[in-house]
């Protein structure tokens, strides 16, 4: 019983060895049938038959070893499918399967590339959905609090990092007077303008309606030059689009949140005065 238990288990867990076993059992009929129509006929009676059937008994047997070798080579492809699908299913890993073939094996590879490849870049689609303001192109909030903590965890010992809040002030008044449609454009415009002045591993998050998040890598005294000159170079284009701005620069040990709370009362506090920009300093 525990043989058979052990026979059944491998059994439904190997189809190369289901395949095995029919094949074995299908080259074995000849031979069983003419053992069994000697045994009818009596072994004694014809020494040749004893001969042709040790000689078929032989011969079935080296069928038998060339079908397992050659079933074990038709399965190659069914074995390259399924590593494939684990790679993608555990590391994301796009198959390369060979796509040159004609037979079912190859439609079945070929299938797999394209499925497999169009799953990815529907995965990639909605990871990036997922992340990012469908109007401006920016990083959504959650988007944002996941590169945040991404940014500040990936800090250099003594790298600066600075958080800064833009608020824009008239969003409401250019939603008010021109539509909906301007108030759209005026956000992608920030938004667009303020790409350049963003480092390799700095980014900008769209936090609300009409505010803003940005990482950035590089001290805040310096960035306050640089973005009170680009928000001048932006309302001088355009007074509607002003900007309330708050920087505040990152402390070792440093929660996130805290960070933007100082940020956050930056940009409070040049609105309320009216200056555009002001810094946020730790106690």
């Amino acid at each position: 019983m525990k043989l058979y238990a052990a026979m059944n288990r491998l059994f439904r867990r190997s189809y190369a060895l289901k395949l095995f076993a029919v094949a074995f059992l299908g080259t074995h009929i000849p031979l069983l049938a003419l053992l069994g129509w000697s045994i009818w006929r009596g072994w004694d009676s014809d020494p040749l038959l004893v001969q042709v059937a040790v000689l078929c008994l032989f011969a079935t047997l080296a069928g038998t070893a060339l079908t397992l070798y050659l079933l074990h080579g038709l399965l190659a492809p069914v074995r390259a499918s399924a590593a494939a699908l684990d790679a993608f299913d555990t590391h994301a890993v796009l198959p390369q399967l060979p796509e040159d073939g004609h037979d079912e094996a190859g439609l079945l590879m070929r299938g797999l590339n394209r499925s497999l490849r169009r799953i990815d870049d529907g995965i990639r689609e909605l990871e990036w959905v997922a992340r990012h303001d469908a109007l401006t192109g920016a990083l959504n909030r959650h988007g944002g609090n996941v590169q945040l903590a991404a940014s500040i965890a990936g800090l250099a010992e003594r790298a600066a990092f600075t958080v800064a809040v833009l608020d824009m002030d008239a969003l409401k008044q250019i939603n008010d007077q021109h539509g909906h449609d301007a108030g759209d454009r005026a956000l992608v415009r920030i938004v667009d303008g303020l790409r350049p002045l963003l480092g390799p591993n700095d980014w900008i998050c769209r936090q609300g309606g009409d505010e803003f998040l940005l990482g950035l890598h590089d001290d805040v005294r310096t960035l306050e030059v640089r973005l009170a000159d680009w928000s001048a170079a932006l309302v001088a284009s355009d007074p509607l689009l002003r900007l309330s701005i708050g920087l505040a620069g990152y402390v070792p040990g440093e929660h996130a949140h805290a960070l933007c709370r100082r940020a956050d009362t930056a940009m409070y506090r040049a609105k309320r005065s009216g200056a555009g920009i002001s810094m946020e300093l730790p106690a």
